[in-house]
């Protein structure tokens, strides 16, 4: 059900429709399925013949953006400093990047272009935890939020996040923001 439930709001947010959420959060302690749902969704959003083939196979719809800039990263194989720094390094050449602490909305855009900027960030919560400066995990969980908070009104950029719990940051921030959550509390939802 979640996998289907998925599926369809990433259509409803790419296929031209009102609505879709621009976060959508994966929550559940380790080893529950949440990387395997981030796997699905990448290869759905990267298209292909084995993406259509599944999606026939299973009787589901899902239209993608043309072109996405898609950027991937599991944070506890590859931590970063600074979330924005992942994003950067994808939409602007080191003369084009911005000359600030931390972005705003404003120079994302400008980098963005008016493409469509994809997240998929996996184990989240500890890409925050491993930044030792308070101040910088705050910067870093700002900037998750005003990419999310962008995502709920406008389709340039969608972000998928896994979390083991939605009471410890960034879940607790992200939290807040309109979303698709899905939880993996249950055994049968490790299953498949």
């Amino acid at each position: 059900r979640d996998v289907r439930r998925v599926v369809e709001e990433i259509h409803r947010r790419f296929s031209g429709k009102d609505g879709g959420p621009g976060l959508f959060l994966f929550e559940g302690l380790k080893g529950s399925g949440k990387s395997h749902l981030l796997l699905l969704v990448y290869h759905i959003l990267k298209g292909g013949p084995s993406a259509r083939k599944w999606l026939d196979r299973h009787r589901l719809v899902c239209g993608t953006p043309s072109e996405p800039i898609l950027i991937v990263n599991k944070l506890t194989d590859r931590p970063f400093v600074y979330i924005w720094d992942i994003v950067l390094s994808c939409l602007a050449s080191k003369k084009n990047r911005p000359d600030v602490i931390q972005p705003g909305l404003d120079e994302i855009k400008a980098a963005l272009g008016g493409r469509t900027l994809i997240l998929i960030l996996d184990e989240l919560e500890q890409g925050i935890r491993v930044i030792r400066d308070p101040a910088l995990q705050a910067q870093n969980i700002a900037f998750l939020q005003m990419l999310s908070e962008w995502g709920n009104r406008e389709r340039h950029v969608t972000l998928f996040a896994s979390i083991y719990s939605d009471r410890d940051e960034p879940g607790s921030t992200l939290k807040r923001i309109p979303r698709l959550t899905v939880r993996f509390d249950h055994a049968e939802d490790k299953a498949g």
